[in-house]
């Protein structure tokens, strides 16, 4: 059985044609690419690309799949409607809150784990994510709220199955925004996929961050 519509097939058909004018080496970054994923999640936008932006894609410098990704940040998180009565802030990256738009195509994904490490606790990972890695801001309630409200209207479609489907992110948290519950453990929200689709929750600092368990940066400018 065919796995593809026939708008895919179709461009599938014509695709293969253009990679006899491909170098092996391209061709392994194509496959490398998520392209191939793509299409077989029938996400493609537009027409058929030509040779030249063919080859700009697989380069990197051509996107296929267009998503918008930069979203809307400047609705701030309140965490005793978003959570419950009780829930207040402990601390957040003002520089995250000032970002009142977030293209998340340049954002920077971080486990602070050095070598050898295999988990860190969360107050550990914050310490090192002001410390070690001031540079870097520390995103926070507003894009968190950004890319769940994203993905609630736009499903499919929306930032955080892109990051998914072409980078393999599975988990997010946002230590720019650090709560408080009402019986006063720390907390940090993340944003993560299980079984076929993404949910968000609290994390407690006081728990275990593993290698795939990555925070949401960008550099400060």
């Amino acid at each position: 059985m065919n796995p593809f519509s026939a708008e895919v097939t179709g461009k599938l058909g014509k695709l293969s044609e253009q990679l006899s004018g491909l170098s092996e080496e391209q061709a392994q970054e194509l496959l490398a690419s998520g392209y191939f994923p793509a299409l077989r999640e029938a996400k493609v936008r537009g027409t058929l690309l030509g040779i030249d932006q063919f080859r700009q894609f697989v380069s990197g410098q051509y996107d296929l799949v267009q998503i918008k990704r930069t979203l809307d940040c400047s609705f701030l998180f309140n965490p005793e409607e978003f959570l419950a009565e009780g829930w207040d802030v402990v601390e957040q990256d003002e520089r995250a809150l000032a970002l009142a738009q977030m293209d998340f195509a340049q954002v920077q994904f971080v486990t602070c784990l050095k070598e050898k490490e295999t988990s860190i606790e969360g107050k550990g990972k914050l310490r090192r994510l002001k410390e070690e890695q001031l540079s870097l801001i520390r995103h926070g309630g507003n894009q968190f709220l950004a890319l769940w409200q994203d993905y609630q209207k736009n499903g499919a479609d929306s930032v955080l199955e892109w990051l998914r489907k072409t980078k393999g992110i599975t988990y997010l948290d946002f230590f720019g925004l650090i709560l408080r519950s009402p019986r006063g453990h720390w907390y940090v929200l993340c944003l993560y996929w299980l079984g076929g689709s993404w949910h968000w929750r609290c994390y407690g600092l006081d728990e275990g961050w593993r290698d795939r368990d990555f925070s949401v940066v960008s550099p400060a400018s």
